[in-house]
């Protein structure tokens, strides 16, 4: 009997207790933080691309800071790329330069070529590439165009078929009287030399008046 009572209280020293339930964690959140745009930078901002035509994920935008396209006056173009895609996209950003734009400078590692400005790149999901070009446009003659249409686009690495294109066109104004201050500054000049010929003509005239002429 007493070793009956002693395996008994064996087999309840051994049974395990009741399990606390131990609370499941909190799901962590799916969603990733919003990304935070610098209002300074305008291609670093996703909303501007709402408007714009996607294609393969991809959307363009080319922007001028200035109001107004001016002729012989330094104009700025910025071309920016998003990829709104789950890939990476190995690009050539090309810029097709204007006939009328002289002395084109491209800037973030711009290759100029005859007539053509490449940038190649790689813009990984979410990216937003942006690129530079200056120049200025000669003044419109009578028979030129004086709508001016900068187009970029969106070439595919491999086979260089364009994928998305976009195109900043606007009138072109004639270079103002405040761009031609040389040439008043030498109408001035030249004002001035020949009042300056003519006065010293007057004062050497009164100095050695002419001989009366002798009677006959």
């Amino acid at each position: 009997m007493a070793a009956t009572l002693a395996l008994l209280a064996a087999v309840l020293t051994l049974a395990p207790g009741p399990v606390a339930a131990v609370p499941e964690p909190d799901p962590k959140p799916t969603s990733s933080p919003d990304r935070t745009a610098d209002p300074a930078d305008p291609a670093d901002n996703q909303s501007q691309f709402e408007s714009a035509t996607v294609v393969s994920g991809l959307s363009m935008l080319v922007e001028r800071p200035d109001e107004r396209l001016v002729a012989e006056r330094d104009t700025t173009y910025t071309i920016a790329v998003n990829n709104s895609g789950k890939d990476s996209e190995k690009l050539t950003i090309r810029v097709t330069v204007p006939p009328w734009m002289s002395d084109p400078d491209p800037l973030d590692g711009g290759w100029l070529g005859d007539g053509f400005v490449d940038w190649p790149l790689t813009v990984a999901p979410g990216q937003v590439a942006t690129m530079r070009l200056t120049g200025a446009y000669a003044s419109p003659e009578r028979d030129a165009p004086t709508r001016m249409a900068f187009t970029a686009c969106a070439l595919d690495a491999g086979d260089d078929e364009p994928i998305v294109c976009d195109t900043d066109i606007a009138q072109l104004a004639p270079a103002g009287p405040g761009t031609r201050w040389w040439l008043v500054g030498t109408l001035l000049a030249v004002a001035a030399a020949l009042a300056g010929a003519v006065g010293y003509r007057v004062r050497r005239r009164r100095a050695h008046p002419p001989a009366p002429a002798a009677s006959g």
